[in-house]
Formats: structure tokens, C-alpha cells, sequence
């Protein structure tokens, strides 16, 4: 009978901590999938912004800007640079996602430098769009050699990799929540035992 005891004092515990932690563990998924989507996308966002900003100078010569978008592009932002006489450079892009890009067109943005002093010309807001494999961000920049598109592709699969590595921190807690149930029921039912175990010796 204190076996018997034990085991569902064992069972009633592990089940429950079980219970619990797959109640939440589907709203945590989604919580945090979408916070990678969110964080992913607000990065590729800065990166495309930053370096439309760049562009929009005019101040660089072609080997500058190759440089710039390296060093970008070694934080994994992925960033490319098409300008005006359709010449591209930065991260190389499939003809689907330059494809998808190629259909949003650019709003009509003058520039802000009548004057020619070497100021800083206007950028568009940032623009997504859906593409195979991930969304196309981009930005639209005036340049002296007309206006220039910067864009890059936050592809579903980065994003589905640094998901996968937080659920699989998560789902370590877990195991050790439910195993720190079954260490705590396992204690717990001994000690109710005890005293059952007693009265059958006497």
C-alpha cells in the first residue's frame, strides 16, 4: 500500500507540472517567434535605413561603398545596393527576391539639395514586401545619379534557426521543471508513507 502511495502521490505530481507546462508552452512558442520575427526584421530594418542614409550622400566612390557594405554585411544584415544605372553591390540577391523588389516602385522624392552643397538627399519610409523564402526590406534613396533602391531579404529560414535554438533552451526548463516535480513528489509521497509503514509493522 506505501508503494501504491508513493506512486500516485508521484504520478499526481509529474502529471500536473506536465499539464502545466503544455498549457503554456504554445503561447510561449508563439510569443516567441514572433519577438525573433519582430527583433530580426527591426535589425534588417536599421541596416537597409543605414545604409540608404550612406547612399543618399553621394560622398563615396564605388570602392567605399563595396567596404561599407561588408563590414554591414558581416553582421549577417545581408544588405545590396542597387543604384540608379542599375549597377548592384553588397550581398548578392536570388532574381526572385530582386524581382519582387523591382516591383515596388519608388515614391516620388525630389531631393534636398538644390543648391548642390553636398548635403544629404531624402530617403523613402521603408518598404516591405513578401518574397520567396523571407520579405524584401527596402528603402528608396535620391542619389546624383538618380534615385537608388537598398534592400535586403530577411529570410524565413535565419529567423526559423534562432527560433529553434530558444525553444530548445525552453524546453530544457521544462524537462527540468518536471524533473524537479518528480524529485519533489518522490519526497513528498516518502514521507507520507512513512508513518502507514509503521502502523503495518506494529
Amino acid at each position: 500500500m506505501t508503494v501504491r502511495l508513493r506512486t500516485q502521490v508521484v504520478g499526481l505530481g509529474v502529471g500536473t507540472a506536465t499539464l502545466v507546462v503544455a498549457l503554456a508552452a504554445l503561447p510561449l512558442a508563439l510569443l516567441l517567434r514572433d519577438e525573433e520575427y519582430a527583433s530580426a526584421l527591426q535589425q534588417t530594418t536599421s541596416a537597409v535605413q543605414s545604409t540608404a542614409d550612406y547612399v543618399s550622400s553621394g560622398a563615396y566612390q564605388p570602392n567605399l561603398l563595396t567596404d561599407y557594405l561588408a563590414r554591414v554585411n558581416a553582421r549577417g544584415a545581408g544588405v545590396t545596393v542597387q543604384l540608379g544605372n542599375d549597377q548592384r553591390y553588397g550581398a548578392p540577391q536570388p532574381p526572385d527576391v530582386l524581382g519582387a523588389a523591382n516591383g515596388m516602385k519608388p515614391p516620388p522624392m525630389g531631393h534636398d539639395d538644390p543648391d548642390h552643397d553636398g548635403g544629404l538627399r531624402k530617403v523613402s519610409p521603408v518598404q516591405v514586401s513578401d518574397a520567396p523564402g523571407g520579405k524584401v526590406v527596402q528603402v528608396f534613396c535620391d542619389t546624383p545619379q538618380g534615385d537608388a533602391r537598398v534592400l535586403a531579404l530577411l529570410t524565413d529560414g535565419s529567423v526559423n534557426t534562432t527560433v529553434r535554438e530558444r525553444y530548445a533552451a525552453v524546453g530544457g526548463v521544462a524537462l527540468g521543471l518536471i524533473a524537479l516535480a518528480f524529485v519533489a513528489s518522490e519526497f513528498v509521497g516518502r514521507r507520507l508513507a512513512r508513518p502507514l509503514q509503521r502502523t503495518a509493522q506494529t
